[in-house]
């Protein structure tokens, strides 16, 4: 409900992505292959430089994880241009990644490519 004299300009609601105070820093970059929600870990493909979903069974350059995309976007048909976190400390439960990875094997690929962190946010 808003109240009299205000208008509604649309709701927030937090998605539990971050997990600390350790500086985000994003970029815009060029997204390939489908169609993805914020928290979507991903790779870089070695040939063209584009990010998709990291899969470790992948060949391409992708199948190390180096990325968390910051927004939703679909890129099914085609590239699109989205905001991507290089660096920062995400909560692990929020994040989606590919089915050849487990807990152990993001949390390892992570620590040993970039400065993203990840910890579990404590349960309300």
């Amino acid at each position: 409900m808003t109240a009299r004299g205000f208008r509604s300009s649309g709701e927030y609601t937090p998605d539990n992505l971050f997990a600390g105070e350790f500086p985000s820093v994003q970029r815009m970059e060029t997204i390939v292959g489908g169609k993805y929600k914020r928290g979507t870990v991903l790779g870089k493909i070695t040939e063209s430089g584009s990010y998709k979903i990291c899969e470790k069974t992948d060949t391409d350059g992708s199948e190390k994880p180096v990325a968390i995309l910051a927004e939703d976007i679909d890129a099914k048909l085609t590239e699109v241009k989205a905001a991507v976190y290089h660096a920062g400390e995400f909560n692990f439960n929020a994040l989606i990644y590919g089915k050849s990875f487990d807990e152990d094997s993001i949390r390892e690929a992570f620590q040993s490519s970039c400065a993203i962190f990840l910890r579990k946010n404590q349960e309300a």
